[in-house]
């Protein structure tokens, strides 16, 4: 079976109980540097730590994790980490502590997961979000359930079927149109693209957890 694997990153807009699911039903917690203060403010414990080193506090170095230190300037810690977590063999990984107060971080990451060749899953406060390479995907849902795409750079020749607005065969980038707030028509969701990466965005009811790397 192959192990869930959780990445910590900085964002401190993270719901306690959200964290601690996550945490819980997760192999292996791997945080980029500062991440790792954020894991034990929720009372976890992260396995190892990774990164530049340079944000995350002595406390958090002595709490028994094992550290990776890389100093490459030109890589960011969630560069770091992504590779690091593909170098050990693993395939897969959902990040948390995705968002917080600085827009540039969260757009850095983005850029991050869709140079890695890990499968991605974002938590975010209302949902997940899925980063996507080209190809074809299905994405499961139920009826009225709000679903956003949000292209990467350029996702190519994008289609998108199962929503209540779809999309054919469009040239996708932010500075075009994009398909915010859609909504799943079925309990199924098709799309497909030639190049690029796209961010799939699906909100939870009740901001419950949701996982749908593993499904």
């Amino acid at each position: 079976m192959e192990k869930r694997i959780l990445g910590v990153l900085g964002g401190q807009d993270v719901d306690d109980r959200l964290f601690k699911f996550w945490a819980s039903s997760s192999h292996i917690l791997v945080a980029a540097d500062a991440g790792a203060d954020l894991a034990m403010r929720h009372g976890v414990h992260p396995h190892a730590i990774v990164g530049d080193l340079d944000s995350v506090s002595s406390q958090a170095l002595a709490c028994g994790a094992d550290i990776y230190k890389f100093e490459n300037e030109s890589t960011t810690d969630c560069d770091k980490l992504l590779s690091w977590v593909w170098g050990q063999g693993h395939r897969a990984i959902t990040l948390i502590g995705v968002e917080g107060d600085r827009l540039d971080h969260v757009l850095s990451t983005l850029s991050s997961c869709a140079r890695s060749p890990l499968r991605i899953q974002l938590v975010l406060r209302d949902g997940a979000g899925l980063v996507l390479k080209p190809g074809e995907h299905r994405l499961p849902g139920v009826p009225g359930q709000r679903i956003s795409l949000l292209p990467i750079g350029v996702a190519k020749a994008f289609s998108v079927e199962g929503v209540r607005w779809p999309v054919q065969e469009v040239d996708f980038s932010l500075d075009r149109s994009l398909s915010i707030s859609n909504e799943f028509a079925s309990s199924q969701v098709s799309l497909r693209f030639s190049s690029g990466a796209l961010l799939a965005v699906i909100e939870s009811p009740n901001r419950e957890p949701l996982d749908i790397l593993n499904v």
